[in-house]
């Protein structure tokens, strides 16, 4: 009778040992860090520390060039785009400047290019295809930021053997500095500037161009906007706790545009929500996750209807890095 209890005592045992080690792979909770366990969502966004930690790991370096602001410059970068600085053209504190300028100039060519930067090539409320988007700023030796002087503009010449009719020079503005809070509106030509199509001399050889002649610094969009007559909104859920928009960012990809939108997070649903996408649209739902210092990338294709919903098995497997650009480099 006692070798018989003892049986079942540890049968019971091991039931229950059982039961608590198994998991439940949707929820994706295993017991490792507070970070991966936190399946709680935020009444606002992805902490700043954790998105300038993406960006930093996987955006690519900006381009950068010296010159003498009295006699200005022309410099040419991945033999497809140019620079060109007029003389006498930069102000510092108000007053014009005569020293060393250094340019500092971002670009974002590819839909993984904005993914990497966790940024939208656009606004929802206005879409656009984008040949480019460039963040372009000076400043002196010591970091110091210059500003265009009165009347003074530049040239920013994108190098393009398929010039298309219907792009335009689109201004964006970013008083917080937030990948989120970039407002884009078309560039008015006196104030800022407009965009021609001419060539251009690279390494000597004329090229094609699309050239804006811009009269502001920061952000630039070459861009023909997109027919978006019947719009639809709806959401993306995760299938995985773990990933909330404390962590994780989802975007929508244009199939036939170059063209990438961030959606917004919700913290009431627990979802991802686009708004004002052209019914029919191609798109690549993907998500990038950061946890723990590892990437978690995932992606569904869908074609826009009036779906309220999309949902997303997201990936528990983390991913390298070359596996990932190379993903980015693919879309």
């Amino acid at each position: 009778m006692k070798k018989l209890l003892n049986i079942l005592s540890l049968t019971v045992f091991l039931i229950f040992f059982l039961a608590a080690c198994t998991k439940n792979t949707e929820k994706f909770t295993p017991y490792t860090t507070a970070e991966l366990n936190d399946i709680n969502w935020s009444n606002t966004q992805m902490p700043m520390a954790k998105q300038q930690a993406i960006i930093t790991a996987l955006s690519k370096p900006n381009y950068t060039h010296n010159f003498n602001a009295i006699n200005g410059d022309t410099v040419t970068f991945n033999n497809q785009l140019q620079l060109t600085f007029p003389a006498n053209s930069c102000l510092q504190n108000g007053l014009n400047y005569t020293g060393v300028v250094t340019t500092n100039l971002k670009q974002f060519l590819t839909k993984g290019d904005y993914i990497r930067n966790l940024a939208s090539s656009c606004n929802t409320n206005k879409l656009y295809d984008s040949k480019g988007v460039f963040i372009l700023n000076i400043s002196d030796i010591n970091s110091t930021a210059l500003t265009l002087s009165n009347g003074s503009q530049y040239d920013l010449s994108l190098a393009d053997p398929n010039i298309a009719q219907g792009y335009i020079f689109v201004s964006g503005s970013n008083i917080s500095n937030n990948p989120d809070s970039i407002f884009w509106n078309v560039a008015d030509s006196f104030e800022n500037g407009y965009l021609t199509n001419t060539s251009i001399l690279i390494n000597g050889q004329y090229k094609k161009a699309y050239q804006i002649k811009s009269k502001k610094l920061n952000y630039i969009n070459i861009a023909a906007p997109i027919n978006t007559a019947s719009v639809v909104g709806f959401n993306v859920v995760l299938g995985v706790n773990n990933f909330t928009n404390k962590n994780t960012a989802v975007f929508a990809v244009f199939k036939n545009y170059n063209t990438v939108i961030k959606l917004k997070s919700d913290n009431n649903s627990h979802s991802f929500v686009a708004e004002n996408m052209p019914l029919g649209s191609e798109i690549n739902l993907v998500t990038l996750s950061y946890i723990d210092g590892q990437f978690y990338i995932s992606n569904k294709a869908i074609i826009v209807t009036n779906a309220a919903k999309y949902a997303i098995n997201a990936s528990v497997t983390p991913i390298s890095l070359l596996a990932l650009n190379n993903f980015l480099d693919a879309l």
